[in-house]
């Protein structure tokens, strides 16, 4: 796993699955603070060979965790991007804790607040063997 901002996806060639919309908010957290929880099935596009990444652009601060496994935390404003692909099942948990609360009397499924910013994942297609020259 790569660490935030690192990482050597090469966007171009990635296949982007917006994480905008159902998220679920889960009172209590941090401090009484509250988390912003998002379910998602393994992509259908991952096969074998590909890595997954989890993008967030202009992210606040925050910490993460995806099926139970703490990742990286954010930092306000620095693009934010780690690899994955080792932490998917097949039903997948992703929780986001902002360090300032906010979500207070939220309740359903909504769309993330853009001032956490933007979250996606990114497929990352394998490398085409490399055949040497005859």
């Amino acid at each position: 796993m790569a660490s935030p901002a690192a990482g050597s996806a090469d966007d171009s060639a990635a296949h982007a699955i917006n994480l905008a919309n159902a998220w679920e908010v889960e009172p209590g957290g941090p401090a009484g603070g509250g988390a912003w929880v998002r379910r998602f099935g393994r992509p259908t596009g991952l096969t074998a060979g590909d890595s997954l990444w989890l993008v967030i652009d202009g992210p606040a601060a925050c910490t993460l965790a995806l099926n139970g496994a703490a990742l990286p935390a954010c930092r306000p404003g620095v693009a934010w991007r780690v690899e994955i692909t080792p932490l998917v099942h097949d039903r997948n948990l992703l929780v986001l804790v902002p360090q300032a609360g906010g979500i207070a009397g939220a309740a359903g499924r909504l769309a993330l607040p853009a001032v956490l910013g933007r979250v996606r994942l990114e497929i990352v297609a394998a490398a085409p063997p490399r055949t040497a020259p005859p």
